[in-house]
């Protein structure tokens, strides 16, 4: 019931205020720009979310810790109320010459149908699917893989090898990812990102100690932060595409269905642990029974199912046809669209 009602009034945010992303900043220039500003600030909030527990939380494996973790999520929902709030008053609004776009819009199940008939639409979300399985699995097993692999007693620590990532993530947005995809474009940035994304993931396979895995998550961030960044760009393209063929912006309807692709990770990553879990003999969750056999499952957890996670968004990538000429005479007519109505202004 509680992550019934955690999805329900996170997608009504979220989805929000994703969809203005691509209405506000238009142009490629503007969502390089725009997304690297966003996401540096995305990471801060990870960066806060993974290390703050450390401070409220002594063991993150231990059932009789329960009462930290109710404290960790009220100090939470403040924070959140408070930047919630602020956002609403100072947050980005609509432009002008799209707010009536939303009159013509079709209904909601001819807008799912629209959305499913995308050719671009449709390759982007397996790969969508598949890094955010990643995105779940990571940080859902770090505790258990920081403390019984890595042999890290102290919770602050474990939550490092994370707060490192995502540091790294948010210098590399910066330093790589803006340049490399402004210089070759969203799919091809997108396609060397994950792989480079795989290559690190592999030390996870080998590694036992806490000096070591702090080089490796550090490493991790340079893949993932193309995942972050980039993710975002194409949808904005598919968005765009979608203006051309029906003449309104629609942003809202592709990430709702973004959406209900999405929750099917939180399943997916849970089906992977229990089976996982189920076949090393950890079904019923012993700290003080681990064998070879659970210390490779949660190797495997950490590197394996992410890397095929990975492969198969490669391969959906490469297919998606948004990129090159084609991605730019669809901004020729997508210009041509945006003057007509701002003459209408």
């Amino acid at each position: 019931i509680i992550i019934i009602i955690f999805e329900l009034f996170y997608t009504m945010y979220s989805l929000n205020l994703t969809s203005m992303f691509p209405e506000t900043f238009i142009s490629k220039a503007e969502r390089t720009k725009g997304n690297n500003i966003r996401q540096v600030f995305t990471i801060f909030g990870l960066v806060i979310a993974f290390i703050l527990p450390s401070l409220f939380i002594s063991d993150y494996s231990d059932p009789q810790y329960l009462q930290q973790y109710q404290t960790f999520g009220f100090v939470i929902m403040i924070i959140v109320i408070i930047f919630g709030i602020i956002f609403l008053k100072f947050g980005p609004k609509e432009k002008p010459e799209f707010k009536d776009d939303y009159k013509n819009a079709p209904s909601f199940t001819s807008s799912i149908k629209i959305c499913l008939k995308s050719k671009s639409f449709m390759w982007y979300i397996p790969a969508e699917i598949a890094n955010w399985f990643v995105y779940g699995m990571l940080p859902t097993i770090v505790p258990l893989y920081g403390k019984f692999v890595l042999h890290i007693e102290d919770t602050l620590l474990i939550s490092l090898l994370l707060g490192l990532t995502f540091i790294s993530a948010a210098i590399f947005i910066t330093i790589l990812w803006k340049p490399v995809v402004q210089r070759i474009g969203n799919r091809k940035a997108w396609l060397i990102s994950m792989s480079i994304w795989i290559l690190t993931l592999l030390p996870i396979m080998f590694i036992d100690n806490f000096i070591i895995g702090m080089i490796v998550f550090f490493l991790i961030g340079i893949g993932l932060s193309g995942s972050l960044y980039i993710i975002d760009l194409v949808v904005s393209d598919i968005i765009d595409e979608d203006e051309t063929n029906t003449g309104m912006r629609r942003e809202a309807s592709y990430y709702g269905v973004n959406a209900l692709f999405l929750r099917l990770t939180t399943v997916l990553v849970f089906l992977a642990i229990s089976s996982v879990f189920t076949s090393v003999g950890w079904a019923v969750f012993e700290p003080e029974k681990i064998t070879p056999e659970i210390i490779f499952g949660l190797r495997s957890l950490m590197f394996i199912f992410p890397a095929i996670a990975l492969v198969i968004a490669i391969l959906s990538i490469y297919k998606y046809p948004l990129d090159g000429e084609k991605l730019s005479q669809l901004k020729s007519e997508l210009q041509k669209i945006h003057d007509k109505k701002k003459s209408l202004l």
